[in-house]
């Protein structure tokens, strides 16, 4: 038996790392690598450190990352699309809405300070 614990210490720097290159098609074996663990395993200690899979952290991390720009920017939803690191704004929209519970266009409506409102 190996105590899980001391590979946290990996899933950690691997959070971070997603954290910061969230935008980047990330594949769970580039990450895996980056830590020094095999793709198999860094996936179950992720999962039950994060209670998510990677790609759904990464989705997590990126509509956080919409939400931001949502709120704070007159950016178009298209440009935030990009922004965060999906191409297919398709995609994006049913990401948000499933992470978020709401499309991108209402929870900036929802959220958007009044000032920023009355300029879209």
């Amino acid at each position: 038996y190996i105590n899980n614990a001391i590979y946290y210490s990996g899933v950690e720097e691997s959070i971070e790392y997603i954290k910061k290159n969230f935008a980047a098609p990330l594949s769970l074996s580039e990450v895996a690598k980056n830590v020094n663990l095999s793709e198999n395993y860094f996936n179950l200690l992720f999962k039950k450190y994060t209670s998510l899979t990677m790609k759904k952290y990464q989705q997590k991390i990126r509509c956080q990352e919409a939400c931001a720009l949502l709120e704070n920017t007159n950016m178009t939803i298209e440009a935030i699309c990009e922004a965060v690191g999906y191409i297919d704004i398709k995609q994006f929209f049913y990401i948000f809405k499933r992470v978020m519970g709401v499309p991108p266009g209402v929870y900036r409506k929802e959220t958007a300070p009044k000032n920023l409102s009355k300029e879209l």
